[in-house]
């Protein structure tokens, strides 16, 4: 039995048969958060706040005269100032933060990244060994 036979036996926290729900309910959710909710809440946001805030107010009523004006203006408005939102959380924000803790939590992952520094290191030591190789080539 190999080495990655073990490692795979000891992550099968469930029996087989179990293990295909779990893999379809994250499948769902990651569809789920990572795309159509975010269209259903712009979605949701748009009609309700047209229907509440807008539809009620001349002012803005003469401004927006449709839900499709408003929506194309909003999303118009809405995607940059998110897009900085999350290109600021990215620098200064939460996600340095996150990839520690993921770091911590993840000894896999750890390792896999502990093995590509010694794989650079090991390259690095390579080049050294054949320039010294061709240093010598040259002089003879």
């Amino acid at each position: 039995m190999s080495n990655n036979n073990k490692i795979d036996n000891k992550l099968r926290f469930y029996p087989e048969d179990t293990r295909i729900i779990f893999r379809v309910w994250n499948y769902i959710r990651r569809g789920h958060s990572n795309y159509t909710a975010y269209f259903i809440l712009l979605l949701n946001f748009i009609i309700i706040a047209y229907q509440l805030a807008i539809s009620n107010m001349p002012i803005l009523k003469a401004v927006f005269p449709s839900m499709l004006i408003f929506g194309i203006i909003f999303l118009i408005v809405y995607f940059p100032v998110v897009l900085f939102i999350g290109w600021l959380d990215m620098k200064r924000g939460t996600y340095p933060q996150d990839q520690i803790v993921n770091w911590d939590l993840n000894p896999r992952q750890r390792q896999q990244y502990e093995w590509i520094y010694e794989i650079k290191r090991d390259i690095e030591d390579v080049k050294k060994v054949v320039k010294k190789m061709e240093c010598v080539k040259n002089e003879n």
